[in-house]
């Protein structure tokens, strides 16, 4: 085979393949899987759901004059979000809700009954909410391993995502 027919543009097979890895948090191993176009889905109408819950919310404090203007403005903003947009996956990501419903996509996916759940019982969104309690840190660290797997870069290891703030890397602390 020639070099053309072998060369992986730099992503190994793994990579290629969007296999799952293992991580700790708390003591508790657990399987990370890269996150499907499908849930992405789920994840971007989640957020314009959010986005309308929030504004409906701020809605009922404003002035009766101007509500409807607020209204029609946050239905206008929501719809035109996107996922794939970095200003709203970073600020999706940037709410310890947004972080716990992309960890729980991928966590659902298979691999955590055995470690983190009682024999016979489904991984839940308790479950996940119960392993991460409120470790902002564990968290992020799950994150961003989900999101190097959910989107492969063959500039940089997928097994290896960059440090949290503070330059500590094990994600139980």
């Amino acid at each position: 085979m020639g070099k053309k027919q072998t060369e992986t543009a730099g992503y190994s097979l793994a990579d290629m393949q969007a296999s799952p890895v293992e991580m700790e948090i708390h003591g508790k191993t657990i399987v990370v899987n890269p996150v499907p176009l499908r849930d992405w889905g789920t994840l971007d109408r989640w957020m314009r759901e959010e986005t309308m819950r929030m504004a409906l919310r701020c809605a009922d404090s404003a002035p009766a004059s101007g509500r409807a203007s607020y209204v029609r403005d946050a239905v206008k903003a929501a719809s035109s979000l996107s996922i794939a947009s970095p200003e709203a996956l970073k600020g999706m990501l940037g709410s310890f809700d947004g972080m716990l419903r992309l960890a729980f996509l991928s966590l659902r996916i298979g691999g955590n009954e055995a470690h983190v759940v009682p024999k016979g019982s489904d991984f839940t969104h308790a479950t996940l909410e119960a392993l991460v309690g409120n470790d902002l840190h564990a968290l992020t660290a799950v994150v961003t391993k989900i999101v190097a797997l959910s989107f492969p870069d063959p500039e940089e290891e997928a097994a290896d995502p960059p440090a949290p703030a503070g330059g500590d890397t094990s994600a139980g602390n």
